[in-house]
């Protein structure tokens, strides 16, 4: 039976989720210890390469996410190698700053549209709803059941999420909440 089990769970565990580090990172970071859930996901993206930390060593869980900084996770999230350096100039605002090319990357992808005065606004902290879009059109994770028709803009995304079994626990509703580096 037990190997059974192992079995099972070696065909139905997607092989990324195998492939992921979860050595415990975050105690390399200056401001450790972090709670159980930051750390598990701080710890993950530096196996990844994808986060680093503040120059001063800290990592600031408690820091809002800045729009910047959420364009270079999820361009790196899936071990994407499509990011193009040369890409530097997609807004008015972007052009040629470290994160400009992740930025640029998401929106040839179509993940990001910006703001409608033209502008990525990459130094605004990111949202709830404004990361579930994003990652909503990255991973096409949304919800168009008709049910939703003519609500929000948000709705098929966190509904797309909720579906998906992605969204974060006790933000169903708050959409509005700004995120931290540790969530």
């Amino acid at each position: 039976m037990r190997k059974l089990i192992t079995l099972l769970s070696l065909v139905l565990v997607p092989a990324t989720v195998l492939a992921l580090d979860f050595s415990d990172q975050s105690k390399d970071y200056s401001d450790a210890p972090f709670n159980s859930a930051e750390a598990a996901g701080i710890s993950v993206l530096t196996n990844l390469g994808i986060i680093k930390g503040n120059p001063d060593g800290s990592f600031a869980p408690k820091r809002t996410l800045n729009r910047a900084e959420f364009s270079k996770i999820v361009a790196l999230l899936d071990g994407s190698d499509a990011v193009d350096a040369g890409m530097t100039k997609c807004f008015p605002d972007v052009q040629d700053q470290w994160f400009a090319a992740y930025v640029c990357f998401l929106k040839d992808q179509g993940s990001v549209q910006g703001n409608p005065d033209g502008l990525f606004h990459p130094e605004r902290s990111v949202n709830y709803a404004e990361a579930l879009k994003i990652l909503g059109e990255r991973y096409d994770i949304i919800n168009t059941s008709e049910k939703f028709a003519g609500g929000e803009w948000y709705v098929p995304y966190r509904e797309g999420a909720t579906d998906a079994g992605l969204h974060l626990p006790g933000l169903e509703q708050d959409v509005g909440h700004i995120l931290t580096r540790g969530e």
